[in-house]
C-alpha cells in the first residue's frame, strides 16, 4: 500500500448514514487514521468535521447533488510526515 491513495467521500455531518446501517464517524476517524500510516489517504467533507490538511476547497454553487451553495473541502490525512503536497 505504500505508493496507495485512498480517497473516501463519507456522508456529510447530520446525514443519517447509509441503507446498509448507521454511519460511525469515530469508527471511520479511527480507521482513517491507521490507514493513513501505510499510504495517502484523502477524503471529501462539507468542512463540518477536519480530517486533517485542507489541500482543496470549491463551493458547489448549487450545481449539484449537495445542498445549494455548499462548501465542499479536501484534507489530507497524515499520521506520518509526508513529503508536502
Amino acid at each position: 500500500l505504500g505508493s496507495s491513495i485512498v480517497y473516501a467521500d463519507p456522508p456529510y455531518s447530520g446525514a443519517t448514514g447509509y441503507s446498509v446501517g448507521a454511519w460511525d464517524q469515530d469508527r471511520f476517524g479511527q480507521w482513517l487514521r491507521e490507514t493513513a500510516d501505510f499510504c495517502c489517504v484523502l477524503v471529501s467533507g462539507d468542512g463540518s468535521i477536519v480530517y486533517g490538511r485542507e489541500v482543496f476547497r470549491t463551493s458547489t454553487g448549487g450545481q449539484s447533488m449537495t445542498r445549494a451553495g455548499q462548501a465542499e473541502a479536501l484534507y489530507l490525512v497524515a499520521q506520518r510526515p509526508y513529503e508536502q503536497v
